[in-house]
């Protein structure tokens, strides 16, 4: 069975939120989603194609910016642009093909 991008987030997201972000962990980490496609309305309030999936605060220190793809996935140019901003604002941007190589991204 081939893993769609939006069980591969779920995933993702799932893992996360029981590793780093239960109330006993302390601090506890956090993570979301951002919707990143849409017209007209979302747009002028802020919505960016081509923003990562995911971003991820680190209980440990840290940001990060996740862009999810199946193993055969491409990024668009949007998603492109998006990622070398991120890096030249000094940030961690990440692509993910599944939850096993989210965590060891995550450990690096």
């Amino acid at each position: 069975m081939e893993m769609t991008e939006a069980k591969i987030q779920q995933d993702i997201v799932k893992y996360y939120n029981n590793t780093y972000c239960l109330a006993h962990h302390s601090p506890r980490g956090l993570i979301m989603s951002i919707p990143n496609e849409g017209k007209g309305e979302l747009i002028r309030t802020g919505l960016l194609p081509g923003a990562s999936d995911l971003i991820v605060f680190l209980p440990f220190g840290g940001i990060f910016f996740v862009e999810v793809k199946t193993p055969t996935g491409k990024q668009s140019d949007k998603q492109k642009d998006f990622e070398a901003r991120i890096k030249k604002l000094g940030y961690e941007y990440i692509l993910v093909r599944s939850l096993e190589d989210f965590k060891e991204q995550l450990e690096v």
